[in-house]
């Protein structure tokens, strides 16, 4: 009679599956940083705020209206070297992804799932900011109430372009500028540049938003501080997560209270 070898019942082994979701973690780390995936997360935030300029931050007698206060100084920067169109910010912002994408070298291939992945992430990193402006202000703090009063589109529009060129200011342009003057210039070591450049950054993101904090309102500090702890926490994601997931977390929290929390009000 001839018997039949039985194979030996496989157990999941629960180390191995620990280390592949550990290796999957640090492979969507390594990838959402990586400048094309950056790129690709960033474009539709780009044309949106272009295209929602154009049909709801628009003024029919004088053309598009500004309305992001960084996106208007950077724009102010590019004319010192010659004209420039409304639209030079966010072209110079692809291109210079795009030359970072080439210099690296790396393969011309997009896994959408990080890029998913990277705006579940921004939407967990804004959630403590909206904490904080509760605590703060027993509600998050919001933009002037002539923003509020806005069309959805159009606040949804400067929610967008905050994230964009706020972060592109303040944290891309400003941390790392900062970063190298400690490190490199002063030779401060490497984590008390990055202390450095965050709180310095933080105090000037606080400064820049003076037109939210009207002359004489009895929470001007509260507000003010709120915008300083919020540079901290924009500066401190930067830092670990890179541009595309800290300019999702800013646009996400500006929706939120621009449009979601402020409809509730109504």
């Amino acid at each position: 009679m001839a018997v039949k070898k039985v194979k030996p019942v496989q157990r999941a082994d629960s180390g191995g599956a620990v280390t592949s979701v550990a290796k999957a973690v640090d492979a969507y780390g390594t990838m959402s940083m990586k400048p094309l995936h950056v790129l690709v997360f960033l474009l539709p935030l780009i044309v949106l705020y272009e295209l929602g300029s154009l049909m709801y931050l628009s003024d029919p007698k004088h053309g598009i209206v500004e309305t992001i206060g960084a996106r208007s100084l950077l724009s102010r920067f590019f004319e010192m070297f010659g004209q420039v169109t409304f639209y030079l910010p966010g072209a110079v912002m692809i291109v210079v992804f795009l030359m970072w994408h080439l210099f690296t070298k790396d393969k011309w291939k997009v896994k959408l799932a990080v890029v998913a992945g990277m705006f579940a992430e921004s939407l967990v990193w804004c959630l403590p900011l909206l904490v904080i402006g509760t605590l703060l202000m027993r509600q998050p703090l919001m933009a002037p109430s002539a923003v509020q009063s806005g069309p959805w589109q159009a606040r949804l529009t400067l929610s967008i372009g905050a994230g964009l060129y706020e972060e592109l200011l303040f944290r891309l342009v400003l941390v790392t500028l900062i970063h190298f003057l400690a490190v490199d210039v002063m030779k401060s070591k490497p984590m008390a540049g990055n202390v450095i450049a965050i709180l310095v950054s933080a105090i000037l993101f606080s400064l820049y938003h003076h037109e939210a904090v009207p002359a004489g309102d009895p929470h001007a500090f509260a507000k003010y501080l709120f915008y300083a702890i919020a540079g901290m926490y924009f500066g401190a994601i930067f830092l670990v997560r890179g541009f595309g997931v800290v300019v999702g977390c800013h646009a996400l929290y500006d929706a939120i209270v621009l449009i979601v929390l402020a409809s509730n009000k109504r």
